[in-house]
């Protein structure tokens, strides 16, 4: 019985050296194939490394920054002159659909009209100038 006890000792101590041996080989492993591959640093900031571009389509198509909208923000619309112009300028007709997409505050004195999307000098019928907004709001119906 006591003999019985001591084997079986023997045994766990011998699984546990045995173990222990495994994880100490796997390391020096492991160390190994560090010193042989130095690992770079690595940018976790993935958005400006890779610069990500998501095209805007379906109910969000205008772009403002790097949101998908489904409306330029106030005093924008999309396709602003002089983005378009440096498009034309630089581009083929990709890069001008893309600046006709691109959100851009409209000039002093415009107003952005969010029903054609483009930058007025006066408000259509239905709407009114907003100076503070920059916008063309709809006119209250009563």
């Amino acid at each position: 019985s006591e003999m019985c006890i001591r084997d079986r000792y023997q045994r766990r101590v011998r699984g546990f050296c045995q173990s222990i041996m495994r994880i100490v080989a796997c390391l020096l492993i492991c160390l190994a194939l560090a010193e042989a591959a130095p690992l770079e640093p690595v940018s976790l900031d993935l958005g400006e490394e890779l610069q990500i571009r998501e095209d805007c389509e379906g109910d969000t198509p205008y772009k403002d920054g790097e949101n998908c909208v489904a409306q330029c923000p106030s005093g924008q619309t999309p396709g602003g002159q002089e983005e378009v112009d440096e498009a034309n300028k630089d581009g083929g007709q990709e890069e001008v659909d893309e600046a006709n997409k691109e959100c851009a505050a409209c000039a002093d004195g415009k107003y952005a009209d969010h029903e054609s999307h483009t930058c007025v000098d006066a408000c259509p019928d239905g709407s009114t100038a907003n100076d503070e907004t920059k916008d063309c709001d709809a006119d209250a119906l009563f």
